[in-house]
């Protein structure tokens, strides 16, 4: 089993953000001039950013499989379609009732049918992964464990018919509507497929503006502890210098 990755976007690692804060004014002398020299640090990781992050890579990398699954299901349409035709010149050739040149017409009608279709098999690719003919598991990164795409495997589906005689004719009928159920059961694999990643693309793209939300309520209610400490320090600096230059005023409020 081939395993492909479509999507190059990986899930990286945020580096944690530095907010630089300084101590109370007067240090532990509680004088009013004088900062200590040296600022504490505080680091912050940022882990509603990363995941906001994350979210948009497997949002594109969804986006990435969805387009596959459109292609290859659009390609097995057309091999179903090729498929019918082929069904029709053969029942036509089993009917008995067409003539030798008749037959070879349809013949080299369905010879070159069939060139077209194991060309659509052979040739139908996405960010060159093969999408008909490998049966390749295509892993969509940073979306989740159950976030992959299985391909159909139909190299080889399709045999010669032959159709020179009615005979040939008839035995070409039971190898084409194997061929049809394949081809019909591909589709449906599809279908669901699709209808699954469309699902969990419509849930990602709601994540990020929640998780956006609250990272910035957690960065506001930091902004604010940080500016109510600021403003209480200060104010009792305030109240101190007041209460040393005019200690007579303070002592009559006692």
């Amino acid at each position: 089993m081939t395993i492909a990755i479509i999507g190059a976007n990986q899930t990286q690692a945020v580096q944690p953000v530095t907010v630089a804060t300084q101590p109370p004014p007067g240090g532990a002398t509680g004088k009013p001039e004088g900062i200590a020299p040296d600022s504490a640090t505080l680091e912050l990781t940022d882990p509603f950013s990363a995941r906001v992050q994350g979210i948009n890579r497997a949002i594109q990398n969804l986006n990435d499989g969805i387009a596959a699954a459109q292609l290859a299901h659009a390609g097995v349409e057309d091999l179903l379609h090729g498929m019918a035709r082929l069904q029709a010149h053969t029942f036509k050739v089993a009917s008995g009732a067409l003539k030798p040149e008749e037959r070879q017409a349809l013949q080299q009608d369905a010879d070159r049918i069939r060139q077209g279709m194991n060309d659509t098999v052979e040739g139908l690719q996405y960010n060159g992964v093969p999408l008909l003919a490998s049966g390749a598991v295509i892993a969509l990164p940073g979306a989740g464990e159950q976030r992959t795409l299985t391909l159909p495997a139909l190299s080889g589906v399709l045999q010669p018919i032959d159709l020179s005689s009615r005979d040939g004719a008839q035995q070409a009928l039971g190898a084409l509507a194997a061929n049809q159920r394949m081809l019909g059961e591909a589709r449906d694999r599809l279908d669901a497929r699709l209808a699954t990643l469309s699902d969990a693309l419509t849930s990602a793209r709601t994540a990020p503006s929640g998780a956006n939300g609250r990272f910035h309520g957690a960065d506001m209610a930091q902004a604010s502890a940080v500016t109510s400490s600021v403003i209480r320090d200060r104010a009792g600096m305030a109240i101190q210098v007041q209460a040393n230059q005019t200690p007579s005023q303070v002592q009559g409020l006692l």
